[in-house]
């Protein structure tokens, strides 16, 4: 009975001085979290591109495990989509663009981040560079019409 009641206190003391704040975050709109020292203008033109309507935004993730803060978006939208997005990030000075494919990203998802056409990868270990995962088997995707364009000159 001793060790009973020893028990629940242990377990009510530790419910009561858990951390407010949860390791992830669920997002419902698409934002990026930046490390503190991240220029704020290139910040806020890499979240206007990944806002723009033209392609659809599904659901995000940041994860605040240290040292990464990977912040995962996923996207809708077609071949056409894709590349103008690609040209736009491209397009501001002193981010790398980097393109990656899935053979099928539900199989590399456990359910969160859901399977999409895309999605827009960040971390602070590389704060310069955001992935654009591409969805091969995706329907609306054409592999053979997709285009990297050049980096912004610096």
């Amino acid at each position: 009975m001793r060790l009973t009641l020893l028990t629940a206190a242990v377990l009510l003391l530790s419910l009561a001085t858990r951390p407010a704040l949860a390791l992830s975050e669920q997002l419902r709109d698409p934002h990026l979290f930046f490390p503190k020292s991240f220029d704020a203008q290139k910040a806020a033109l890499i979240n206007a591109a990944l806002a723009d309507k033209q392609w659809k935004f599904k659901e995000g993730l940041t994860s605040y495990w240290e040292p990464k803060f990977e912040t995962t978006l996923a996207y809708e939208g077609d071949t056409a989509a894709l590349n103008a997005l690609l040209a736009r990030l491209s397009q501001i000075q002193g981010l790398r663009v980097a393109l990656t494919f899935s053979k099928d990203l539900a199989k590399e998802t456990h359910g969160f981040p859901p399977s999409a056409t895309w999605w827009a990868i960040y971390d602070h270990t590389a704060p310069t560079t955001l992935t654009i995962r591409v969805n091969l088997a995706a329907k609306d995707i054409d592999a053979e019409q997709i285009k990297l364009p050049a980096p912004a000159k610096d």
